[in-house]
């Protein structure tokens, strides 16, 4: 506080008090006190109350249909339209498109488009390892607890739960909603169409594809040509084995593996979520 404003607010607190020594004896000032105090704070508890309600209402699980600006059952042509071309198809029916944020890599994290006889049958959004912000679902992010979900949704309608017992993917048939957990927390979630029936989980692959040795003489053949094994509608097992082009193959993390430079991710489903 400057010297000036200091002037300012002790002069205004000194007729103050010349204003209610001149008038104790005339002015009802315990009236003019509850008036001037009273009013106030109820209307700022009324307003906070008001507030509050306006929160917990919007904050509550609902039905969803949309998520990530695309909606359950959109026929391809649909989801083109509101979203333009995917940013990759991995398979048949099965698009991805990229979402980059400040904290990580623009082909790291995205939302996955599931077709189920032309239309969207489910949208899952898989984070980056290193994301801090992500959406969040029904008031959940990712790495949300699984036992915080059940205190705020209630038992799922179904539990599918990996043969190895480490992933639970719970589905909410009236909100739409499914969740997969991975010690205890949100590895991902989205929406899907229970008339399409609620999702399951397959066993993740942990087979690596044979190691290659020191690398054979050259030969006098022409050499094979080095085949995409980002090229759609591939089985996982030749998606590993072109992999294996690139050098060893290494398993980095759950269903992830890297040989070189390159990189295939399969989800918990079994359906290859990203590839480079």
């Amino acid at each position: 506080m400057t010297v000036g404003e200091g002037i300012f607010w002790g002069a205004i607190v000194l007729a103050l008090v010349g204003l209610y020594a001149t008038t104790k004896d005339r002015w009802r000032w315990k009236r003019i006190a509850k008036w001037g105090v009273g009013v106030p704070a109820v209307l700022l508890v009324l307003c906070g109350l008001g507030v509050w309600l306006t929160n917990t209402y919007e904050a509550r699980a609902k039905p969803l249909s949309t998520f990530g600006g695309i909606t359950l059952a959109s026929t391809e042509g649909d989801v083109r339209f509101a979203k333009g071309e995917p940013s990759k198809v991995l398979d048949e029916g099965l698009w991805v498109y990229y979402a980059g944020s400040g904290s990580a890599n623009l082909d790291s994290a995205g939302y996955v488009v599931r077709f189920k006889a032309g239309k969207v049958r489910f949208i899952r959004y898989l984070a980056a390892p290193d994301q801090i912000v992500t959406p969040d679902l029904q008031g959940f992010g990712i790495g949300a607890s699984y036992d915080h979900v059940l205190e705020k949704l209630g038992p799922a309608s179904h539990v599918a739960t990996s043969d190895d017992g480490l992933v639970r993917r719970l589905s909410y048939e009236k909100l739409k909603t499914f969740f997969t957990f991975e010690k205890a927390q949100i590895k991902d979630f989205g929406v899907y169409d229970p008339a399409t029936g609620p999702l399951e989980l397959s066993k993740p692959t942990s087979a690596l594809a044979p190691a290659q040795s020191e690398a054979p003489p050259p030969q006098v053949s022409e050499a094979k040509p080095v085949l995409d094994h980002c090229a759609p509608s591939l089985s996982k097992a030749e998606r590993m084995k072109r992999l294996a082009q690139h050098g060893t193959v290494r398993e980095t993390g759950t269903g992830t593996f890297e040989a070189g430079e390159r990189t295939i991710s399969f989800g918990y489903d079994g359906a290859l979520a990203y590839c480079r």
